[in-house]
């Protein structure tokens, strides 16, 4: 849902839901999990959209890290 809504253009919105997914992500699958970096690279993607070009790109070489790390794993 909030990259659909960051395809609409309510950053703001989405911006919030992507938060939240990122967080239940890290309390269920914890911060190496597929879907918190999942997550990670779509927050990335509403930073990158709105211009915050720096905190975009730690938010993809983090997601970039754990999906390697699970490359490795299985």
């Amino acid at each position: 849902l909030g990259v659909l809504l960051k395809e609409e253009g309510a950053y703001d919105e989405a911006e919030k839901l992507l938060e939240q997914a990122l967080q239940l992500h890290a309390q269920s699958g914890g911060e190496q999990s597929t879907l918190y970096a999942l997550t990670l690279n779509n927050l990335a993607m509403l930073n990158y959209a709105l211009g915050r070009y720096s905190q975009a790109e730690k938010e993809l070489t983090r997601a970039l890290s754990i999906a390697k790390e699970s490359l490795k794993e299985s």
